[in-house]
């Protein structure tokens, strides 16, 4: 997707106000406007952008994120091999990162 003018101009309000709630207010739009524009702009085939209106949330499965890498890493050190680094990632986050999600 090209970006257009108008997504440049929320992009570059975005920047100045700090947060998308000042952005949104400074444009005259809603905050889910700015927040899809500016996703859309950033948005590429190997880099997933998503815009979530939980911060919370966000900022759990980004720890929960870091203590996987951790035990990652962890069993490479150890040499466990990729089978045990797998079951690390598989049964340490994304399973019951399933049960988390509302």
């Amino acid at each position: 997707m090209e970006p257009s003018w108008d997504d440049l101009r929320i992009f570059l309000a975005l920047t100045r106000e700090g947060t998308l709630t000042t952005a949104a207010k400074a444009l005259g739009v809603s905050h889910p406007t700015v927040a899809r524009r500016v996703q859309a702009l950033i948005h590429a085939p190997m880099f997933r952008v998503y815009a979530s209106g939980d911060p919370i949330g966000v900022q759990v499965g980004g720890a929960v994120k870091n203590v996987i890498a951790i035990a990652t890493g962890v069993c490479d050190a150890l040499d466990f091999g990729t089978n045990a680094r797998a079951a690390a990632i598989t049964r340490s986050g994304l399973s019951p990162a399933k049960s988390w999600r509302r």
